[in-house]
């Protein structure tokens, strides 16, 4: 999505929104991020992704997150809990 800025003329406007739509241009969900100082990120430590029940859960878990316009990151703690301690983080 390009920003709808108030300071641009919409000669300009039509202009770029006419260049993005002939050089197929879709917005990069990180580049967003770090332009908005926004994080829509968030993780998934799995205790352990060869249990058969894991894949399917994170199938649903990435559905449903793209449809919310969040990105996953996926660590595999192997069911070791220091593992899993050390893959996640706090907020600060």
């Amino acid at each position: 999505m390009v920003s709808n800025s108030r300071f641009v003329s919409e000669e300009t406007k039509r202009k770029v929104l006419a260049t993005i739509e002939s050089c197929g241009y879709t917005p990069k969900a990180h580049a967003r991020n770090l332009a908005s100082k926004q994080n829509h990120t968030f993780g998934l430590i799995l205790s352990d992704l060869s249990n058969p029940f894991f894949p399917k859960l994170v199938i649903g878990v990435q559905a449903r997150a793209i449809k919310l316009g969040y990105n996953i990151l996926m660590a595999n703690a192997n069911y070791d809990s220091d593992r899993a301690l050390m893959t996640s983080c706090s907020p600060r």
